[in-house]
């Protein structure tokens, strides 16, 4: 393997002179020029393959670094492979490889790498899947929402989110019951980006989630909406809810107007001050209870 090493750094320096001589060759010798450099580039492609298959940890680390830069269609079965491979870094220059060089075929691959317990890796992954065809993209990431691994099932709604077809909204609103929570943060942000009216309806049932993140995700899914449908939810989180009242008066006010926050703020204080009276009767009863006591 270090012979091999050897060969590619020897070949990458006969590359780097042959491009820097370029400019002062003539016609024939350009193209002479061309042959050679596209000899070169396949035996450092056919190196960095081999080595991506048989060298140890920091080998393959660089083999993979290397295709980034190559971008050789031959690489691409390897690459694929790579996305398993036990080195996170390697699967995280794998995802970039099969990405900048727009391989649709390794779709199905890199979403089944959605599932990566790496962050690294996954951001990568998923940038790679946004540089692909989006119709296919768009299918198995539908599909991917009912994958058993709540990380797949995660990115798979925030990269939905992200490319911003309509066509995702009904299958992420089936996701709003899903058992992972954040998954279903994740939902409602994707939501949130589509800005399909459609979600709308969903998004309100969301606010009586069990997570914080979600009902906190679905109030500001609903203030970009901007939908009057919103209005008796957000306004029963104001009155119910101290720690999301803010948010939620933010998200009344770009949906009615400044002055249509006043009865709100009316009966926000109404009810703090029958919290008070009722603490202080209950109070003066316990008080009473001790004394007599």
């Amino acid at each position: 393997m270090k012979d091999n090493l050897g060969r590619i750094e020897d070949l990458i320096g006969q590359l780097s002179s042959i491009e820097k001589d370029l400019e002062t060759l003539g016609p024939h010798g350009l193209d002479e020029a061309h042959k050679e450099i596209t000899s070169l580039r396949s035996q450092i492609t056919e190196l960095l393959i081999f080595a991506l298959h048989e060298g140890d940890t920091l080998t393959r680390r660089g083999a993979a670094y290397g295709l980034t830069k190559l971008r050789d269609p031959r690489s691409v079965g390897a690459l694929i492979s790579s996305l398993e491979d036990h080195d996170d870094v390697v699967r995280g220059w794998a995802a970039e490889a099969l990405g900048a060089m727009k391989c649709d075929e390794a779709a199905p691959a890199l979403i089944r790498a959605l599932k990566d317990e790496n962050p690294y890796v996954a951001y990568n992954v998923s940038n790679a899947l946004k540089r692909l065809n989006r119709s296919q993209v768009m299918r198995l990431l539908i599909e991917s929402l009912s994958d058993s691994s709540g990380n797949t099932r995660r990115r798979a709604a925030k990269l939905l989110g992200e490319i911003g077809d309509s066509k995702a909204v009904f299958p992420l609103i089936k996701c709003l019951k899903d058992a992972d929570e954040r998954v279903r943060y994740e939902v409602v942000e994707a939501l949130r980006k589509i800005g399909d009216w459609r979600a709308v309806p969903a998004v309100i049932e969301a606010l009586q989630d069990d997570n914080r993140d979600v009902r906190y995700g679905g109030i500001q899914a609903l203030r970009a909406f901007r939908d009057p449908r919103a209005i008796d939810a957000l306004v029963r989180i104001c009155l119910e809810n101290k720690d999301l009242r803010p948010i939620a008066l933010q998200a009344l006010k770009e949906i009615c107007g400044e002055d249509a926050i006043i009865p709100v703020l009316a009966a926000i204080e109404q009810i703090e001050t029958l919290v008070c009276v009722a603490a202080s009767k209950i109070q003066e009863k316990v008080e009473y209870h001790q004394a007599s006591g």
